[in-house]
């Protein structure tokens, strides 16, 4: 099954719409100029073991976006495709490693497809490399890169209702309630979305959406319903909460689930010249690599998200194993945080002016974040004893978060130097005990 001959022509709009949405997500920082904003500040968080990344000065930051978006119309026209979607892969991820004050699952979803379009054949057809090479052109191609391509997205969306099983979205239907009581657009729509009843349903219905209805999008016969669901599901979502171009990637990328030839039904454009059909594996070493690098990959995309249950405490208060594993609109957090300095010649710990370090967005995103905090209190200790000529510099904080609409509750041991903690994999000890329970 793996590699029956398939139409090719969905793998041909899936490219086509992951370079799009690319394109839109570069386009829309330039033109905004997030670029100045996300990327320019004098310190950048940066994820564990990628703090070598370091931006390009201005105006060099400029012009590798537009580089970018000059690739992504190369993706999705199909020219030089390979070339082009691996040079647009490794400078959407070096975008994306700068900061991780504006990481994004829709951002690591985009990583992770384009990684799997760039070895499947979505250039052999309404591309300028089949029309300059029609040794390449093919209407057919292997079955495997829709499989992985299906798989990618279930995993996805089931893990989009898995890590909604828990005791604030159930018992406390938190933070959903708080979001939809500040949706105030309309006056009857939020007489509606304020009920007790609608706030229920939409809890339950969401898990349900995804850990019911992803599966059922497997089978002809459901198919076409769950995909409208679906569709209105993330329209609500795009009117409603500020989430960037993840609704319409996941239903164009969802259009996968789809019969292959779908795209040939609708757009009768595409021509019916006579070529030569072009496989990928011709032989079994071929066809072994491609069974294992399928299965690893799946294995990959299913262990990553699981990760947190390495860590003890509270995902959601931790932070360990929050990201890269689908948690998406699941906190909603308030907070206090500064930090002190102690030298040996003070007699009161200093208060450090946060703002002078880093932007506001940034701090916010700090606040309850505890591999952030560690990150900025060591940056903070590099200033006082390399800038400053400071020696045995003590850094503390003062810190406390309010998780989903819970009262302020002591995120940091206020005791403990985060200049002498080591920033690793490891649960950190720092972060204060939460009860789940709490109100």
């Amino acid at each position: 099954k793996l590699f029956s001959a398939t139409p090719i022509y969905s793998l041909v709009f899936a490219r086509i719409a992951m370079g799009l949405v690319i394109f839109w997500e570069c386009y829309n920082q330039l033109s905004k100029d997030l670029v100045r904003d996300y990327y320019l500040p004098p310190f950048l968080f940066k994820y564990y073991g990628f703090s070598w990344v370091a931006p390009l000065p201005n105006p060099w930051i400029y012009w590798f976006f537009c580089l970018l978006l000059a690739l992504s119309v190369f993706v999705i026209i199909g020219i030089f495709y390979r070339t082009s979607l691996t040079l647009l892969l490794l400078g959407f991820t070096y975008v994306f490693l700068l900061d991780q004050t504006y990481y994004l699952n829709h951002y690591y979803m985009i990583i992770l497809l384009g990684t799997l379009l760039l070895f499947m054949p979505a250039n052999r057809y309404f591309s300028f490399d089949a029309y300059f090479n029609p040794q390449i052109k093919s209407e057919e191609m292997p079955f495997w890169p829709v499989l992985l391509l299906r798989l990618q997205l279930e995993i996805i969306l089931l893990f989009a209702g898995f890590v909604k099983i828990n005791y604030d979205w159930l018992e406390r239907y938190m933070p959903l309630k708080m979001w939809l009581a500040e949706f105030k657009t309309y006056d009857w729509l939020h007489n509606i979305l304020t009920q007790n009843w609608f706030v229920v349903s939409a809890s339950y219905g969401v898990i349900l959406l995804h850990l019911v209805g992803a599966p059922l999008l497997f089978f002809k016969q459901t198919r076409i319903y769950i995909f409208i669901v679906y569709c209105c599901f993330h329209l609500m979502n795009h009117f409603m909460f500020p989430i960037g171009s993840f609704p319409w990637m996941t239903m164009a990328m969802t259009l996968i689930f789809f019969d292959p030839d779908w795209p040939k039904k609708i757009f009768k454009f595409f021509d019916r010249s006579n070529f030569t059909t072009v496989f990928i594996a011709t032989n079994n070493l071929k066809q072994n690599f491609i069974i294992a690098f399928v299965g690893i990959w799946v294995a990959l995309q299913i262990l990553v998200p699981l990760r947190y249950l390495l860590y003890p405490g509270y995902v959601s208060w931790t932070g360990e194993g929050f990201r890269f594993s689908w948690r998406m609109k699941l906190n909603e957090n308030e907070g206090a945080l500064q930090f002190y300095v102690t030298t040996p010649d003070s007699q009161t710990p200093e208060r450090v002016a946060v703002a002078d370090y880093i932007s506001y967005d940034q701090f916010i995103a700090m606040l309850c974040r505890p591999d952030m905090i560690l990150q900025f209190a060591h940056h903070i200790h590099k200033i006082w004893t390399e800038e400053r000529g400071y020696s045995d510099v003590k850094v503390t904080v003062d810190s406390s978060c309010a998780l989903n609409g819970r009262k302020l509750s002591v995120f940091v041991k206020p005791d403990i130097d985060l200049s002498k903690i080591k920033r690793d994999l490891k649960h950190a000890e720092w972060i204060a005990p939460f009860d789940v329970r709490s109100q």
